[in-house]
């Protein structure tokens, strides 16, 4: 998650430089600096969040997989799967942590600017 989250800001920061003529067409039209900066929170919250339930998953299944073949080449019965549910929370967190924190600071820098600047 720590390493993904250099990647995310560094992805973010680019896109939303890149993106700065979009922002400053969005500001004109009447958005809000408050709505602006939610909506680029809004798509990096989707994009951590995807990203966690899908490596989640895959980990339980990979993990899940593992275990029901190592009790067949042992000759052990069925063990119950167990969710990972504090990792789950762990992860959800994260994703909440690291998107505010990558996409706040280039969209408070772009939205401070004049929309003429932009």
């Amino acid at each position: 998650m720590f390493l993904c989250f250099f990647a995310l800001s560094a992805n973010m920061s680019a896109n939303l430089f890149e993106q700065s003529k979009e922002i400053a067409v969005l500001r004109a039209i009447g958005l809000t600096n408050i709505r602006i900066r939610l909506l680029y929170f809004y798509e990096a919250f989707l994009l951590v969040i995807a990203s966690s339930f899908f490596g989640l998953a895959m980990g339980s299944f990979a993990a899940y997989m593992i275990i029901l073949l190592q009790m067949d080449s042992i000759g052990a019965g069925y063990i119950a799967f167990e969710f990972p549910w504090e990792q789950f929370g762990a992860c959800f967190a994260g994703a909440i942590i690291c998107a505010f924190i990558s996409t706040w600071g280039p969209t408070v820098a772009l939205t401070r600017r004049s929309i003429a600047s932009l």
